[in-house]
This record gives C-alpha cells, sequence and structure tokens, in this order.
C-alpha cells in the first residue's frame, strides 16, 4: 500500500481518534461528547466549523430520542468533560457537525460524508476481544460502536486535517459531513435541510467492512440498497379488569399481536425483495389488566423504492385494520427512511484508477449492499440537483459482524479510507 498523504504520524493520529470514540459511544441524536470531539478537533483546522442549530435546522430530523434518553446522555456527557453550554447547543437533536474549506481558486464543490452514532449493543468482555484486551473497549454500558462509525469519524477527521495543510494545492470548495444518526436512516434527511449538499458537483460516501470484501480491496456499492421505512406504532385501547369485566376493555395487545402476524403473511413483490420486522413489541402492565397500550418499533425493506412502498402500504392497511378488529386505535409515525441508489459509473471508473495507483488490491467495480444506508438519502437528493455520487466500502478482516456485541474491524482499513478519499479530493480539485 502506497500512503502519499498518511504519514506515520497521521496513522498515529488516527489509531488514537478511532479509540477515543470507540470508548464514548452514543447513540444517534444523542452524540453529545462525540460532537463535542468533533468540534474542537476541527477548530484547529484551517476551516469554518458548523454545529448545533448552525449546522441542522428544525424540521427533518427523524426518530428522536426521549426527553429521558437526551436527559440520560447529557448528564453522562457531562461527567466525561463536555461543557455544559455546549450541550445545550446540540441537545435535542441537533448533534452532528460540517467543516467546510473554501480554496482561494474556484473549482468544483465537493462534498464527503460520514456517520457518528453507536448502537444499543453491549459490547463484549472477552478476552479475545481487542478493544477490550488493549484497553478501549467501550464504558458507556449498553451502547458499542458496532458497526465502525467510530472509525469513519477518525477517517474523516484525518482528511480534513490533510485537507487544512494542502489548502494551496486545492481548488473549489470541500464540505466533510459527520452525520448523526445513520443508525435507523433517521439523520440524512436533516442534512439534505440545513443546505450543505445545496450545490454540490460530487458526492461521496462509504463504510468499513460492508459485503465481505477484505482488507486491502475497495469495492464501489452499484447497487443492492435497499429502500426501507422505519415505524413506531402505538395501539391504543381501554384498561379494564381481566377477570370482573373483561368485555369493558379494548385490548391493545391482541391488537397488536394480530397486526405482527398479519404482516408477516403480506406478499411479497414478484421478483423483487421485500420484507417485513417487528423488532420490539411492549405490551401491558399487569397479569389481570386488559392491555390498554402497546408499542411496537416495524420496519420495511424492498430491493427499490417501488418495493418498499407496496409492502410499506400493506403494513399501514394491516395495522389500521388489526386495529378496528379488537375496537382499538393505532397512531402510526415514520421515524426513518432510506431509498434506492446505485453509484455513478463514471465516479466508480475513477476510484478504480485512483485505488490502482495506490494498491495492489482489488478495486470491484461493483458490489451489492443487501442493506440500508441514511446516505441514500443524501445521495438521491444531491443526484436530483445534478451532482454525481458514488459510495465505496472499504475492505477489512472482521472479528465479528456488524452490530454484535463482538464487532472490530482491522485499523489498517483507516489509513485506506483516508489516502483514498484525498486521493480522491486532489484528484477533482487539485489546481
Amino acid at each position: 500500500m502506497i500512503y502519499n498523504f498518511v504519514d506515520e504520524g497521521l496513522k498515529s493520529e488516527i489509531i488514537n481518534l478511532r479509540r477515543v470514540f470507540h470508548k464514548k459511544p452514543e447513540e444517534g441524536w444523542c452524540e453529545f461528547y462525540t460532537t463535542y470531539q468533533i468540534v474542537q478537533y476541527l477548530k484547529k483546522l484551517n476551516c469554518t466549523v458548523y454545529y448545533g442549530h448552525n449546522f441542522l435546522k428544525p424540521g427533518e430530523r427523524l426518530g428522536l430520542c426521549s426527553d429521558e434518553d437526551f436527559k440520560v446522555s447529557a448528564q453522562r456527557a457531562q461527567k466525561q468533560g463536555v461543557p455544559e453550554e455546549f450541550i445545550k447547543d446540540v441537545t435535542n437533536g441537533f448533534t452532528g457537525a460540517a467543516a467546510v474549506f473554501k480554496f482561494k481558486n474556484p473549482g468544483p464543490v465537493c462534498v464527503f460524508r460520514f456517520d457518528i452514532d453507536g448502537l444499543k449493543v453491549e459490547e463484549s468482555t472477552d478476552k479475545e476481544h481487542k478493544p477490550f484486551s488493549d484497553g478501549f473497549v467501550s464504558e458507556n454500558n449498553g451502547f458499542s460502536h458496532a458497526c465502525g462509525h467510530d472509525g469513519h469519524i477518525a477517517a474523516g477527521l484525518a482528511l480534513c486535517s490533510i485537507l487544512s495543510k494542502e489548502s494551496e494545492n486545492l481548488k473549489g470548495e470541500i464540505r466533510v459531513i459527520f452525520q448523526p444518526a445513520e443508525e435507523g436512516c433517521r439523520g440524512a434527511s436533516a442534512v439534505n435541510e440545513s443546505g450543505f449538499i445545496n450545490g454540490a458537483n460530487y458526492v461521496f460516501g462509504g463504510h468499513i467492512g460492508i459485503s465481505t470484501v477484505k482488507t486491502g480491496e475497495l469495492a464501489a456499492i452499484t447497487d443492492g440498497f435497499l429502500a426501507t421505512t422505519k415505524l413506531d406504532m402505538v395501539f391504543k385501547g381501554k384498561s379494564a379488569h381481566a377477570a370482573n369485566s373483561p368485555h369493558l376493555g379494548k385490548n391493545a395487545m391482541l391488537a397488536a399481536a394480530q397486526f405482527v402476524l398479519a404482516s408477516s403473511a403480506i406478499p411479497r413483490f414478484g421478483d423483487k425483495i421485500t420484507s417485513v420486522n417487528t423488532g420490539i413489541f411492549n405490551s401491558g402492565t399487569g397479569r389481570n389488566i386488559i392491555p390498554d397500550r402497546a408499542y411496537l418499533k416495524t420496519e420495511t425493506r424492498g430491493s427499490d423504492s417501488e418495493s418498499n412502498t407496496y409492502v410499506c402500504d400493506e403494513v399501514i392497511r394491516r395495522a389500521k385494520g388489526a386495529a378496528d378488529m379488537y375496537g382499538c386505535e393505532v397512531e402510526i409515525n415514520t421515524v426513518g427512511t432510506a431509498c434506492s441508489f446505485k453509484s455513478d459509473f463514471e465516479l466508480c471508473r475513477k476510484a478504480e484508477k485512483i485505488y490502482s495507483q495506490m494498491s495492489k488490491g482489488a478495486a470491484l467495480l461493483e458490489k451489492s449492499f443487501t442493506a440500508s444506508e441514511d446516505f441514500t438519502n443524501i445521495a438521491v437528493y444531491a443526484e436530483k440537483n445534478g451532482a454525481k455520487c458514488a459510495y465505496f466500502t472499504f475492505g477489512s478482516n472482521l472479528a465479528g459482524p456488524h452490530h454484535s456485541s463482538n464487532f472490530d474491524f482491522d485499523e489498517e482499513t483507516l489509513f485506506i479510507e483516508t489516502e483514498f478519499m484525498a486521493r480522491t479530493a486532489f484528484d477533482i480539485l487539485r489546481n
């Protein structure tokens, strides 16, 4: 591997950054410590930094946390050294940041997006798990960076460091977006509304270790992004004594259970991929009480937006039908979405050429993602405004699968990601 931009000093910095963020994972919209550390790093560089209400607008922030989650997360961040005034700037769904580099000479506008949130996954403390054995395991109980976003942050900041030092050699403008709440496909719509994608000519995103690509390989993801809709449902009935007066109650639990069974029977969409899953079902307050509430978290997916819309419409129809069957009502809220997307083929060819200059490893022009990614909302929005967009997988030898307690990746991947993104920036914006 040939590194022109990532020297030994930057390698050490990247590893340290990754491990700092790994120890303090936070769920989407509650990334207070994460955002603070990002902003403090960026303020030392030759760029304009945006965060809080200067970064996001109040409108399109999907799937916000509860007031209690915000409170608990804020208290934890304060104990970890985040000033109270900073937390006030970013709380209630204004996390994340953007670094904008405007160079002297006119040229294209290039956007790089990196996601920053962790997951509600308890991290392994097995002695074979490297973050535990090397002393950087999660310190936030019940949360971990089980999807590699800690690595994305580190690579994004390292890219900013390179851009700051090389500003005399570049033209145009580069915007580096540190996006909150990617998990659940909740944050990208807010980034679009913020205006930081407007006027972009090129938009890039990527991920560590998806699609079984190994360390030293790069894959341009050309298809397989599943469209998805995330739904929160509340079935509302009426409580009553389960033995004395059950006829006076309206059983929200039974209505919700009927929906779960009915949604599983939705006919699939011909030769396209569709799926429905209810992952959370909470109901009931006592064994002798007719449940008056049931809370569900459901998602639909489709191989394209058309098939996902079909299955989502069926889910909503069956939820209303199940509620009506038991004399209940149902409240349905969309808390996350993503659409289908294909990387621009010209950018994929450009990526193949760039990567071949830095590595003898494979650069795959086509790879299927077979999952959903919030970046697609940014890419489709940007394409409608004339931009070319591409998404890359940076191969990594994984110690465990994504979203699992023992997930970990080969840290060499971080140097590859940083170098590739820097070379891509220079290929497009060199003076």
